[in-house]
Protein backbone atom coordinates (compact mmCIF):
# COMPACT_ATOMS: atom_id res chain seq x y z
CA UNK A 1 0.00 0.00 0.00
CA UNK A 2 1.52 3.20 -0.95
CA UNK A 3 2.04 6.08 1.26
CA UNK A 4 -1.20 8.57 0.15
CA UNK A 5 -3.56 5.55 0.52
CA UNK A 6 -2.17 5.03 3.97
CA UNK A 7 -2.53 9.36 5.33
CA UNK A 8 -6.10 8.65 3.15
CA UNK A 9 -7.16 5.61 5.67
CA UNK A 10 -5.81 7.44 8.92
CA UNK A 11 -7.46 10.41 7.99
CA UNK A 12 -10.93 9.16 7.08
CA UNK A 13 -10.40 7.44 10.59
CA UNK A 14 -10.06 9.75 12.45
CA UNK A 15 -12.74 11.87 10.59
CA UNK A 16 -15.62 8.91 11.35
CA UNK A 17 -14.06 8.63 15.04
CA UNK A 18 -14.97 12.68 15.73
CA UNK A 19 -18.27 12.12 13.64
CA UNK A 20 -19.39 9.50 15.87
CA UNK A 21 -17.99 10.80 18.61
CA UNK A 22 -19.77 14.58 18.15
CA UNK A 23 -23.13 12.51 17.36
CA UNK A 24 -22.91 10.25 20.66
CA UNK A 25 -22.48 13.60 22.66
CA UNK A 26 -25.17 15.69 21.51
CA UNK A 27 -27.34 12.18 21.48
CA UNK A 28 -26.21 11.99 25.35
CA UNK A 29 -25.97 15.48 26.41
CA UNK A 30 -29.25 16.02 24.74
CA UNK A 31 -30.51 13.62 26.85
CA UNK A 32 -29.37 14.43 30.29
CA UNK A 33 -31.13 18.14 29.72
CA UNK A 34 -33.98 16.70 29.18
CA UNK A 35 -34.11 14.92 31.97
CA UNK A 36 -32.68 17.98 34.25
CA UNK A 37 -36.44 19.37 33.51
CA UNK A 38 -37.73 16.79 35.78
CA UNK A 39 -35.08 16.40 38.46
CA UNK A 40 -32.79 20.02 38.38
CA UNK A 41 -29.67 21.70 36.21
CA UNK A 42 -27.33 19.52 38.83
CA UNK A 43 -28.42 16.24 36.96
CA UNK A 44 -28.19 17.65 33.12
CA UNK A 45 -24.85 19.62 34.11
CA UNK A 46 -23.23 16.29 35.82
CA UNK A 47 -24.53 13.88 33.20
CA UNK A 48 -23.75 16.18 30.64
CA UNK A 49 -20.11 15.94 32.02
CA UNK A 50 -19.89 12.32 32.07
CA UNK A 51 -21.34 11.84 28.20
CA UNK A 52 -18.42 14.60 27.57
CA UNK A 53 -16.08 12.52 29.57
CA UNK A 54 -16.97 9.28 28.34
CA UNK A 55 -16.91 9.72 24.62
CA UNK A 56 -13.67 11.80 25.11
CA UNK A 57 -12.33 8.65 26.30
CA UNK A 58 -13.89 6.53 23.14
CA UNK A 59 -12.39 8.98 21.02
CA UNK A 60 -8.93 10.16 22.14
CA UNK A 61 -7.19 6.62 20.44
CA UNK A 62 -7.98 7.05 17.21
CA UNK A 63 -8.27 11.09 16.51
CA UNK A 64 -6.74 12.83 19.73
CA UNK A 65 -9.88 13.70 21.53
CA UNK A 66 -10.76 16.95 19.51
CA UNK A 67 -14.39 16.81 20.29
CA UNK A 68 -16.04 19.65 19.04
CA UNK A 69 -19.74 19.71 19.05
CA UNK A 70 -20.39 23.34 17.72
Amino acid sequence: MGNWQQRVRETVKSVMAEFIGSFLFQFLGGACISNATEHGLGSGAIGNGFAFAIVLYAVTNVSGGHVNPA
